[in-house]
């Protein structure tokens, strides 16, 4: 019975439906009008076929990681220009006050080049060349296309005659250049009517950014009216999804404004730099030189992402590999001493034999760098020396060829990290499984940087199995991929353990080698920072020139790997450049470091520093002050005097060091409140460090110069402070 029923109401139904469109039909014959429009069929102005109209789907937004936009779509505008012949085909002569045209080219180009950035005299001709073939209206070329609401704002307050504009989108950048070789760009195809990413994370993501476009179906009438109840959605647009980023927005502008000055002082080809958790792998950074603005594109430097895509002869950074593996295959000689300043050598039984001098060899000496002697020296204090002979002496008398060779593809090198949405190459090495004469410079080059090459990539995702307790994490710079309207996370990207190629107890014991670097005597003193515990290794290569096949005398790679805090590290950065400054300024790299402590909120306090102010300085543990009234927060402090609010609000939104902290009396509290302005503070005695924490807090850029602390500033204590300003302080 029930089925009975169901049956008849659909046929009931379907015969509803047949009736209606039998009517529909039948009321068009009678009437010759449209039952929906009300349009007389009979109207020649009406097109007999449908219109189809793409509707665009937008491309999803790049995110870093605190929700700062960095590549969106934005509403644009396109200009057009009328003729008088859009008001009457045959030209005649109009009212200039009811017919809206140009009749000046070369005063409507003059006109807008005060604005945009256009060829006047090409868009003139333009202008001119749609009068003489009685055009209606004309597009204006390069420069007029896509322009920001503010330019089209500008213009129209001109009351330039006979401009219009086109509602338009635009890929637009925030900031920029803003690693703009990691994250590339994307452009509008003509086309496909959509934005296609052409460069980077926004090419290698494209099919998750780009989505779907819809269509809709219409009619309209001859001069192109819309006939109101035509309009059918064929197909719903598909918005792409937006995507996460793990950057940082402060520490990444910190790293663009060090990298831009490293360039220009130092004469540079080339400059790069990595930021990245020890024990994830998450990229916090990443930056290389020469760049380009990805809004206004005039020169793409290289098409390649030189920080993964370009591998390098990288120098002593590579040496605390070749000392793991003596340590982890239980080789290391320990307390034992070498011969230091030249490493003469020759091959016998498929071994290498170091010499006292050149007779009998057709290899040539290896030296320590600057043809430096330091005569009879521990492997240790070789380490902390760099001495590329200490590392020939590993490889000859301790080390097996084999097990070099192993543990440096265990480390990652040589082959492709693959991390997601980033293109990247092998690198190259001549070393084979088994050992043979023509090897042994090889060999012994590799164990200190030379005569193999590998990516940045590489080499950080190597160090952090020294850094990480022997576990190698594989970096990552994508957090996740989201659904734009639901938030909904479609992919997320975890921390990953890709290998564990040596020991917890070797990562320990080459971080404590990796402290005698920045300590008096060894190679990098001068990127020690005062306060800070860290670990570092510098490393300075020749560059193997192609073209000549052989190594440049006029440019170097020289760069630089720490970490902190030592005992634990959790922050890395990289960084180098290659120039003919063989003896480049270190200032650079440790604003960045510091700026990458305090915007991940590390505490790298030196122990031994702290030790010897606390025989004289007190300690005081930071409370919490966040989201209490700057009343309460006064009264809680009233016994420590060294703190600064910053801004004229009642409540406290941030602070710096964090709750828990334990700090020295001589360190300052920031205390950001929820007010709109800023007053300049008086930063005399600052270090690096509490000038960070001002930057970060406040969103204002500062630029250094020289190194220590903070002895004279550009503007004057008390002073209102903008986030235009650009503060410049002078430490010694």
């Amino acid at each position: 019975m029930k089925r009975k029923k169901r049956l008849t109401r659909m046929m009931m139904i379907m015969f509803l439906i047949w009736a209606l469109a039998i009517a529909n039909v039948l009321f068009v014959m009678v009437t010759k009008t449209h039952f929906w429009s009300g349009q007389s069929v009979l109207d020649s102005r009406i097109q007999s076929s449908y219109i189809s109209q793409t509707v665009r789907a937008k491309r999803g937004t790049i995110y870093e990681r605190n929700n700062h936009a960095l590549a969106q779509e934005r509403k644009s505008y396109t200009i057009i220009a009328y003729t008088k012949y859009f008001y009457s085909p045959e030209g005649k002569a109009l009212d200039p006050d009811t017919a809206n045209y140009y009749d000046n080219p070369e005063e409507t180009a003059r006109l807008l080049s005060s604005v945009l950035n256009i060829n006047e005299e090409y868009v003139a001709y333009l202008l001119q060349n749609a009068i003489d073939d009685q055009l209606k209206q004309t597009e204006l070329g390069n420069g007029t296309k896509q322009i920001t609401e503010e330019q089209m704002e500008e213009i129209k307050t001109m009351d330039i005659r006979g401009i219009d504009f086109i509602k338009d989108s635009s890929r637009y950048y925030t900031i920029s250049p803003f690693a703009s070789n990691l994250i590339g760009y994307a452009s509008y195809d003509i086309e496909s009517q959509t934005f296609e990413g052409k460069l980077g994370l926004e090419k290698q993501l494209d099919g998750k950014l780009s989505g779907e476009n819809g269509e809709l179906r219409y009619q309209q009438t001859r001069n192109g009216h819309l006939i109101p109840g035509t309009v059918k959605v064929k197909k719903q647009a598909v918005d792409g999804y937006n995507v996460n980023l793990t950057l940082d927005w402060n520490l990444q502008s910190v790293v663009e404004n060090a990298l831009q000055n490293t360039m220009e002082e130092n004469n540079a080809e080339s400059a790069w730099c990595i930021v990245m958790e020890c024990d994830t792998g998450k990229i916090l950074a990443w930056s290389s030189y020469p760049s380009y603005d990805q809004n206004h594109i005039e020169e793409i430097p290289s098409y390649l992402n030189p920080l993964s895509e370009k591998s390098y002869e990288l120098g002593s950074v590579v040496k605390p590999f070749t000392y793991a593996i003596a340590i982890d295959t239980g080789v290391y000689p320990n307390n034992k001493k070498f011969k230091s300043y030249e490493f003469w050598y020759k091959v016998e039984n498929d071994k290498i034999v170091r010499i006292e001098e050149e007779e009998g060899t057709v290899y040539k000496p290896i030296g320590d760098a600057l043809d430096e002697d330091f005569g009879e020296i521990t492997f240790d204090e070789g380490f902390a020396l760099s001495s590329n002979v200490g590392i020939c002496e590993l490889l000859t008398d301790y080390v097996k060829y084999e097990d070099f060779v192993q543990y440096m593809k265990e480390f990652g090198f040589y082959k492709k990290v693959n991390m997601n949405y980033v293109k990247d190459v092998k690198g190259t090495t001549n070393l084979r499984n088994k050992f043979s004469a023509d090897l042994a410079t090889d060999y012994l080059s590799t164990g200190f940087g030379q005569s193999t090459s590998m990516t940045p990539l590489q080499l950080v995702q190597a160090y952090t199995a020294i850094f990480n307790d022997g576990l190698m994490m594989k970096p990552y710079v994508v957090e996740s991929i989201v659904d734009a309207k639901t938030g909904e996370a479609l992919e997320s990207y975890k921390p990953e353990v890709v290998a564990t190629p040596i020991k917890k107890k070797t990562a320990q014991q080459v971080c404590e080698l990796m402290k005698t670097v920045g300590e008096e005597g060894g190679t990098g003193t001068r990127f020690a920072i005062d306060g800070i515990d860290m670990i570092l290794k510098t490393g300075t290569a020749q560059i193997f020139d192609s073209e000549i096949k052989s190594y440049r005398e006029d440019c170097y790679t020289n760069s630089v790997i720490a970490a902190a805090p030592s005992t634990n590290p959790k922050i890395m950065v990289y960084y180098g450049l290659q120039s003919s400054n063989y003896y480049y300024d270190a200032s650079h790299f440790k604003e960045i470091l510091i700026t990458a402590l305090n915007c991940n909120t590390i505490d790298a306090s030196d122990p031994k520093k702290q030790e010897e102010k606390t025989l004289l300085n007190k300690t005081y543990e930071v409370e919490n002050y966040i989201n209490h009234s700057l009343q309460y927060v006064k009264k809680k402090l009233e016994e420590y005097s060294n703190y600064l609010v910053i801004g004229d609000g009642d409540t406290i939104i941030n602070q710096y060091p964090l709750p828990g902290t334990t700090i020295l009396d001589t360190e300052v509290i920031f205390l950001l409140s929820d007010g709109n302005h800023y007053t300049m503070p008086d930063m005399t005695d600052w270090t690096m460090k509490e000038i960070s924490a001002f930057w970060n807090m406040t969103g204002i850029s500062i630029s250094t110069e020289g190194e220590g602390r903070v002895f004279e500033q550009n503007i004057a204590p008390g002073s209102i402070l903008s986030k235009e300003d650009s503060i410049i302080v002078y430490l010694q």
